[in-house]
């Protein structure tokens, strides 16, 4: 038998070994592998998750905690985004201290509310055709470039558009300060830095 929760909290425990192992990592080829084995674990773990496990988890328990369950997988991602930007820069320890933290308050939820919910109100035999989903799913895994193009467009909050969000926002602080002359500079500044 495919037990959903055995088969989700084993991956659960891969990704927590592999998140302390990067946390003591140095920076390097060993931080660099540790690195995208996460990424590639957790990606497919919330790609899984979503299109297997929560539509089930919405039918049976509600639309509020399948949607807190995604919320929370949108803040993973974009931990990873910023933990693999940081992965040679001071502060990667925090970033991944800061995605451990979130993993772990996931896990704990599901673990603890969500897949014993499910289970209790799901037949045996749905229970255990959604583990030979998990499992068929795992096999299949989806091609890391597909997996990264729909999971980034689940992100609303990737790094990208941070960036984007923030430029603007920098620009119309200087005429607020009234300084004409501090913006005049400015504006030669970035004409002689273009």
């Amino acid at each position: 038998m495919n037990d959903p929760m055995a088969i989700l909290k084993k991956d659960h425990r891969e990704v927590n070994t592999r998140l302390s192992a990067l946390a003591k990592s140095n920076p390097g080829p060993e931080r660099n592998q540790l690195m995208q084995e996460v990424d590639r674990m957790l990606r497919l773990h919330m790609d899984i998750e979503e299109r297997v496990v929560y539509p089930s988890v919405e039918r049976v328990e509600g639309k509020k905690p399948a949607k807190e369950a995604n919320v929370e997988h949108g803040l993973v991602r974009a931990g990873l985004d910023q933990a693999r930007q940081l992965r040679r820069a001071p502060g990667f320890g925090a970033a991944i201290e800061m995605l451990a933290a979130g993993v772990s308050h996931h896990v704990k939820e599901e673990e603890s509310e969500i897949l014993p919910a499910l289970k209790q109100g799901m037949s045996k035999e749905d229970w255990e055709s959604l583990g030979n989903e998990i499992e068929a799913a795992k096999a299949a895994k989806p091609a890391r470039s597909q997996a990264r193009r729909s999971t980034s467009a689940a992100a609303p909050t990737k790094p990208a558009s941070r960036r984007t969000a923030t430029k603007p926002a920098a620009k119309p602080t200087k005429p607020a300060a009234g300084r004409g002359t501090a913006l005049k500079t400015s504006r030669s500044d970035t004409a002689v830095a273009k």
